[in-house]
């Protein structure tokens, strides 16, 4: 509430004045229900180290579930030799098709979380897991600086940190230039092939121009042009004088 006014003179048929306030709301915004799904980090299954240790620990899983689907399986049987007409057939096949989906399901699950762990949004995609490796490291190392209480431990923080970061960034230098020259590469590609879009949107990664910004046309004498007709025809007459020129009278002559 944000101000309150009394209204005396209003005829409101009634013995109580008029009272007008001015109120301010606030709406909540809506927010929308979270999906139970999880994006997995993928990115690090990249390292063959990281590649193995996903098999290793998969591998183990599937085998610890396997004995839990084998002693459901034989529950099953043993239930169906006592009562045969308990179930139908499809849906004993149904039903184990089923145990066998979770089972899997459960394995990737519980390995992904393990090892891979959940993506992050990182603005940076060219840097690879070797370097965020690092900034881990140098971030403890950070951690350490600051717990460090007497003069000796600082200093010998100090020049491990020191050394980590140098090392983060020749790591962070080496893995752009890397980026880099695939992405050139890429536009190469693009530009043999005659995939001009391709080539033009890693340009713009490149060059990293964003937005393309709205300037104003104006014609040969300087003046404005608002309507879309004569802008249209401004960029007709330009191309027109730029591209539609004399052939050269003495064109140079290339000597073998």
């Amino acid at each position: 509430m944000q101000d309150v006014r009394v209204k005396r003179g209003a005829d409101a048929a009634c013995d109580h004045h008029r009272l007008v306030a001015e109120v301010k709301m606030k709406l909540l915004s809506h927010k929308r229900p979270r999906s139970g799904r999880h994006q997995y980090d993928v990115t690090k299954l990249k390292d063959p180290q990281c590649l193995n240790e996903f098999h290793l620990v998969l591998q183990n899983r599937f085998e610890a579930l396997y004995e839990v689907v084998q002693d459901h399986h034989q529950d099953d049987e043993e239930d169906q030799h006592q009562n045969p007409q308990a179930d139908h057939p499809e849906q004993q096949t149904s039903g184990a098709a089923d145990r066998k989906w979770k089972v899997i399901k459960q394995a990737y699950a519980e390995t992904c979380d393990k090892v891979l762990g959940k993506a992050s949004h990182k603005g940076k995609n060219w840097i690879s897991s070797d370097t965020w490796n690092k900034m881990v490291e140098r971030r403890k190392l950070n951690e350490k600086l600051n717990q460090a209480v007497t003069r000796q431990q600082k200093r010998q923080a100090l020049r491990e940190y020191s050394e980590k970061d140098r090392e983060v960034k020749r790591s962070c230098k080496n893995d752009k230039r890397t980026y880099a020259n695939n992405l050139a590469r890429d536009a190469e590609e693009a530009a043999r092939k005659g995939d001009i879009k391709t080539l033009y949107n890693i340009t713009r990664r490149l060059s990293g121009q964003r937005r393309t910004m709205d300037r104003p046309v104006r014609d040969n004498t300087g003046s404005l042009l608002t309507k879309l007709n004569s802008q249209l025809e401004e960029w007709r007459n330009h191309f027109a004088t730029v591209l539609n020129r004399d052939p050269p009278v003495d064109p140079p002559r290339a000597t073998s």
